[in-house]
């Protein structure tokens, strides 16, 4: 078995290169190191969830929204130029992520978006992270998707064996995406920025 590590996930493969295991946590650096753990007992039975809330943490989900929210001690109130601008220091009760989540039965969190990575199509809201979710689950497959203008979805994917027919079939199925919406594009790899996160600015580069 092999492990491999793409931001805040981490990926577990067995000997004939299948993904068998993907778990992740979750750290914002207005919180310090982390804000969520995943217990070792449970890493096969949550796959794909970033956790609890760490001790002293609290997490909940915006019932409007579904973003999901933090507050602890560890939330800290912003940046300083100066020392007497700690005089004005206004404790922030509620970090909010920017991240879009849903809660299970047992108190697991998982992530399924971003609030900013929402596009619309056809006057349908499709989150582009939970398009990349999916598919990872459905085929073992990274992918990356971006919107364009909200009129089309473009995808991209690094292995030539990825069956671009079934994903669109899949992907229609699942969230209601008219295939003429999406195109596939293939990419040697994934451009990553300095913290080695997806850049998704630069894919838009290879859109032609």
């Amino acid at each position: 078995p092999s492990l491999s590590q793409n931001g805040d996930a981490v990926f577990l493969y067995d000997a004939n290169g299948a993904c068998i295991l993907q778990c992740r946590h979750l750290s914002i650096l207005e919180a310090t190191a982390r804000i969520t753990y995943m217990p070792a007992d449970q890493l096969l039975n949550k796959v794909g969830s970033i956790g609890k809330a760490i001790p002293g943490g609290v997490l909940s989900i915006d019932p409007d929204t579904h973003e999901l929210c933090y507050s602890g001690d560890n939330v800290f109130g912003g940046y300083v130029s100066l020392p007497d601008d700690l005089s004005i220091f206004e404790k922030i009760h509620t970090l909010r992520t920017g991240d879009l989540a849903k809660e299970d039965e047992d108190g697991y969190f998982y992530i399924i978006g971003r609030i900013k990575r929402i596009v619309k199509i056809f006057g349908a809201r499709v989150n582009l992270d939970e398009i990349e979710t999916i598919l990872f689950n459905q085929f073992y497959t990274a992918v990356k998707a971006i919107g364009v203008d909200d009129k089309k979805i473009l995808v991209f994917y690094t292995e030539e064996s990825l069956d671009t027919k079934a994903t669109m079939e899949f992907l229609n199925q699942e969230l209601k995406v008219h295939v003429t919406a999406m195109k596939f594009i293939y990419i040697p790899e994934f451009p990553l920025t300095n913290n080695r996160k997806t850049d998704y600015k630069k894919l838009k580069d290879y859109a032609g």
